[in-house]
């Protein structure tokens, strides 16, 4: 009989914390461009 954890099996849960993690790397990523996009519009970073 498979492990669960919750109403999911092990794979399942593994796949589904696997996959949560991506995302969290992605909205980092996301929001860290989004801060540079706002820097570009209200400040004179031409320097760069």
């Amino acid at each position: 009989m498979p492990t669960t954890i919750g109403q999911v099996t092990q794979q399942r849960y593994d796949e589904l914390v696997a996959q949560s993690r991506d995302l969290v790397r992605e909205h980092g990523r996301i929001q860290f461009k989004l801060g540079d996009n706002a820097l570009d519009l209200f400040t004179d970073r031409r320097d760069r």
